[in-house]
């Protein structure tokens, strides 16, 4: 699927990629105990904050499903058949 990420996508999924690893060290055992923070610095929008975030995330799962309703029957077969081959997801008979 091609889908085209603004700098804010980037920029909140790095965020959030950062934040699960964190949690995950944590869960491990691995590294300090952690305590979820997020920055909203790229969402400040008149004070809006968390309201702000909701927004994008909505907008951000519209325009990935936008961009999947696109994709062939063909790529996204072979999407399925790569994440359940690295373990990512199983396949319901």
């Amino acid at each position: 699927m091609e889908f085209n990420l603004t700098a804010k996508d980037k920029h909140a999924l790095k965020k959030v990629a950062i934040d699960l690893q964190n949690m995950l060290k944590t869960k491990k055992g691995e590294g300090p105990d952690y305590e979820f923070s997020i920055d909203l610095s790229f969402f400040k929008q008149e004070g809006r904050g968390l309201d702000a975030i909701l927004e994008w995330v909505e907008d951000f799962r519209k325009r990935m499903d936008d961009a999947e309703k696109k994709q062939s029957k063909e790529e996204l077969d072979l999407e399925e058949k790569v994440l359940v081959n690295a373990g990512w997801i199983a396949r319901l008979s």
